[in-house]
């Protein structure tokens, strides 16, 4: 019996300061300390193929996610959430947000967005990154590393940067199925 108390006293405290631990990964000072860089790799090979994040811009298979983190969870004026998501009562935070890129369907069941394998390392720049560019922060611009280039294609960098970033970072790959396969 004072085996499995025992066993069961280290299971808790195992469980308390994994789930503990994590809140310091989305401190403040982590997500302003985060590497842009790769946050917004991360972002333009796993989510800018379908959402966009500045102000104005459109909805794409899913929503735009300006000022994403002052907001309820579902909330978007004018996107065909999922009933899942439109049941939702909680604010996105970025220990929220987090999870539900790692693992949308565990997080949101019944929500419509598809889970992207995102590498666990490759979750805190996300967010960060998330965060600025959404506009759902007023800390100090971070800094990245920037494509220089000249002509015309200088014109769409500035004039369009998220269509730049897509057009030239997009690693989305498409298959395209034959008669003869199966999926």
């Amino acid at each position: 019996m004072n085996k499995l108390i025992m066993a069961l006293s280290v299971g808790f405290a195992l469980v308390f300061f994994t789930l503990t631990s994590h809140a310091d990964d989305y401190s403040e000072q982590a997500l302003k300390d985060a590497d842009m860089t790769a946050g917004e790799q991360t972002w333009q090979q796993y989510c800018a193929f379908c959402h966009t994040a500045g102000e104005g811009q459109a909805d794409i298979s899913g929503p735009n996610l300006h000022e994403l983190f002052k907001r309820q969870v579902g909330t978007k004026p004018g996107f065909a959430y999922s009933d899942a998501l439109k049941n939702e009562s909680r604010n996105w935070t970025p220990e929220l947000f987090a999870a539900y890129v790692q693992d949308p369907g565990a997080v949101v069941p019944g929500n419509a967005m598809p889970a992207v394998n995102i590498p666990a390392d490759k979750v805190l720049p996300l967010t960060a990154y998330v965060l600025r560019s959404s506009g759902s922060v007023d800390w100090d611009e971070a800094k990245t590393a920037t494509l220089v280039t000249g002509g015309l294609d200088a014109e769409l960098q500035s004039s369009s940067p998220e269509f730049w970033a897509l057009y030239m970072n997009n690693t989305v790959k498409f298959t395209i199925p034959y008669e003869d396969s199966s999926y």
